[in-house]
């Protein structure tokens, strides 16, 4: 269908070509010299048409050219391309078992009642444009169900796409979960699962929990979960090991079903620099896999313990439950500073020697009305000039007018001044569950453990948080939530803080002990403080490290740079290389500049082993940094966990949208479930083309050809 539009209605577009006409006739009426009727009606002719095309352009021309087509329906085939279908279960080989399944006839039938669009699966989505079984590889290190539905629904947005058909054996172990994200489908997901739903006979590390900086000469718990299913009355031994020698062996019984352990090991570190840990478990006989037996954590071994110095407005409750929460750690020296009415220590004298040595500073109720001027000047010198990082607790009797000396070393400032006692407990969110300085568990448990923490208390004083500061934690009075912060963090250049706008935290602790909560919240949270506030790393003017520490066999190692001068600003145009030594080989990249600093550099094809690494940045043979790392390639189990096939889920996937779940035995119904499916249908799909002919240029091209032709007629002839 062809349209043609203006900004006038049609009615003045033909009455104005007839006014030109008319008006042209009028003015070749008469002629000197006379021409033949033949030369005036092409003059006119010629001159009226030019003229109407002026006119028509000004009246801005629209041509709409409209097409309509038929669209046909499309499914998308969603195939699980990850490890865990590389296994061979009682149901067979699963990668014969889907292939078999998109190469048979049943399968086939689909392209006559739509169009099949193949997609593969696993951390990542990819779409096929022609697909073959053999573009299948089985080796992504994870299964991201909702990222596939999502990826694919978003590659064929504007497609008539009707259906899902997800193939899968249902394991998904990263990304939420995709029953949520399958009810706001507008269509069927179909499922055909692949694999044996049976319990499996496989022994598997699921978890491992233990620190990632630690220090030399002290003993560093690990914590291991194993789970086993398939197996009664048998024994293993697991074992952690350290460049192939064994630390400490522990046995265990296995007992029958599906079962999880927690094992706890003990190591002490010798040498400091990044080391790599393995735990490995032994094997049983008829397992469906031995690659998830064992599994490595790469720990920062650090040479000292860290070397904290308290110093208390005046003795507290909380000086004593911050003080034992910190040496139990094990890995923290703590020296105490408390304030006498007089001004003075009850220790000794503080003099600047040991807050120099020092690593961090804790401000308990500090300072007060008491304190002196030359020992607020000390603290101010050691954490402005020093660099000291700080930790800073509330207290009823702080004196804020002394406490503005330290204020711009501090989270925060103080707005208005109101000494009225209140109760006030945390109200953090999932978002601010991500700070390290919250992680408890490390999962999203912590939510619960700080949501029901006993209140502390805190004055109605005013705090506000600084532009560069973070809210770690608001408030809440008798469970209503307010939008005053009660922990923040704050990092500026070189100095770091953490501050505490409440008090009597030794509530955390004791009360929380009372009401069944976490014994050790308040020495978690107060060691993960002190290593946030006094890890360095961040102000390394040069520093490279790998998107992570474990590779899977075949997978490309990324790299990442950051360049800095001595004021901090970022440099672009070094020459910035990476060296990566493995036992027997070794391998040289050149990063590339991404600006702002920043370099990024990928090697692939790296044999399985353990590889060390260090980056180099020089300018014009100026070394200008250098850092070193680790990393592995080979071992990544997060796909060997749950090995049988997760039936419940697909089956659910399938009824929340009114599809169905199909096995491999049986999907020969699959065909006649889309063919009943009257969403599943092709669709009326108008296509519109919309031409602006007033820039159009060859028009004008018309009009001035016309004129031309008017004019060369008109100068033949000798008309005036």
């Amino acid at each position: 269908m062809i349209e043609l539009s203006s900004k006038i209605n049609t009615f003045y577009i033909v009455l104005f070509f007839i006014l030109i006409v008319l008006f042209t006739i009028y003015i070749y009426k008469t002629t000197i010299p006379q021409v033949t009727t033949t030369k005036r009606v092409i003059l006119i002719t010629l001159r009226s048409i030019a003229f109407f095309l002026m006119l028509f352009l000004i009246f801005e021309p629209l041509l709409t050219i409209i097409k309509k087509k038929e669209e046909r329906p499309v499914l998308a085939v969603l195939l699980d391309d990850s490890k865990s279908m590389s296994i061979t279960d009682k149901s067979g080989n699963r990668v014969e078992i889907l292939k078999k399944i998109i190469e048979s006839k049943e399968f086939d039938e689909l392209k006559n009642i739509g169009d099949v669009k193949f997609f593969s699966f696993g951390d990542k989505t990819k779409m096929f444009e022609e697909f073959k079984p053999d573009s299948l590889k089985f080796n992504a290190d994870e299964t991201n169900i909702s990222k596939a539905i999502k990826e694919a629904t978003k590659l064929l947005e504007g497609k008539n796409l009707k259906s899902l058909l997800i193939i899968s054996d249902g394991e998904y172990n990263t990304g939420q979960n995709p029953v949520y994200l399958a009810e706001s489908f507008n269509g069927q997901i179909n499922t055909i699962g692949i694999g044996d739903s049976s319990e499996q006979k496989d022994i598997s590390i699921t978890k491992i929990i233990t620190n990632n900086i630690v220090y030399k000469g002290t003993k560093v718990p690990v914590n291991v979960f194993l789970k086993s299913s398939g197996y009664e009355n048998e024994s293993i031994s697991v074992s952690l090991k350290y460049e192939g020698k064994t630390i400490e062996t522990k046995n265990l019984n296995i007992s029958s079903g599906t079962t999880e352990y927690n094992l706890d090991f003990l190591y002490e570190p010798e040498e400091e620099g990044i080391k790599k840990y393995n735990i490995i478990a032994s094997t049983l006989k008829g397992e469906i896999t031995t690659k998830n037996n064992q599994k490595s954590f790469f720990v920062k071994v650090l040479k000292n313990k860290l070397k904290i110095t308290i110093i208390a407005g005046a003795p507290s409750h909380d000086v004593s439950f911050v003080k034992n929460g910190l040496l139990q750690d094990g890995n923290i020296d703590v020296k105490t500073y408390t304030q006498r009415v007089d001004g003075d220590f009850y220790e000794g004298l503080l003099d600047s020697k040991q807050l120099d040595e020092t690593e961090c500073i804790y401000l308990i109720g500090f300072p007060q009305s008491n304190t002196k001027q030359s020992i607020l000047e000390m603290v101010k010198d050691a954490i402005s000039n020093k660099g000291k990082p700080v930790f800073f607790i509330s207290d009823f009797s702080i004196d804020y007018g002394k406490l503005k000396i330290l204020e711009p070393y501090l989270p925060f400032t103080v707005k208005q001044i109101n000494n009225n006692e209140i109760l006030v407990s945390p109200n953090i969110s999932l978002v601010q569950l991500k700070s390290p300085v919250l992680k408890i568990t490390g999962t999203e448990e912590d939510l619960n453990i700080w949501n029901n923490l006993p209140p502390i208390f805190r004055t109605e004083t005013v705090f506000e948080k600084k532009p560069e500061s973070e809210v770690l934690s608001y408030l809440k009075i008798n469970n209503i939530p307010f939008n005053y912060p009660l922990v923040l963090q704050r990092k500026v250049y070189k100095q770091k803080s953490v501050a505490i706008t409440g008090y009597g935290i030794w509530r955390w602790k004791l009360l929380s002990e009372g009401l069944g909560g976490n014994s050790d919240f308040l020495k978690i949270f107060l060691g993960n403080s002190v290593r946030w506030l006094t890890t360095r790393e961040d102000d390394k003017k040069f520093k490279v490290i790998t998107s992570k520490e474990v590779f899977s066999s075949g997978e490309s190692v990324e790299f990442f740079g950051e360049l800095y001068d001595d004021n901090y600003q970022p440099i672009d145009n070094a020459l910035v290389k990476v060296k990566v030594q493995s036992d027997s080989d070794t391998y040289e990249v050149t990063m590339n500049s991404i600006g702002s600093g920043r370099y990024t550099a990928n090697i692939e094809g790296l044999k399985e082993g353990d590889y060390k690494f260090t980056g180099l940045a020089e300018n014009v043979e100026i070394k200008l940094g250098e850092d070193n790392g680790r990393f592995s390639v080979g071992e990544s189990n997060l796909e060997f966990i749950n090995l049988r096939m997760n039936a419940p889920l697909l089956k659910l996937l399938a009824q929340k949208t009114g599809g169905g779940f199909f096995t491999a035995d049986n999907f020969y119904g699959l065909v006649e479930k889309l063919k009943q499916d009257k969403n599943f249908s092709s669709i009326q799909v108008s296509h519109k083309d919309e031409f602006q002919l007033w820039n159009v240029y060859y028009i004008l091209i018309v009009i001035i050809l016309l004129l031309s032709i008017e004019w060369y007629i008109r100068k033949k002839s000798g008309l005036l």
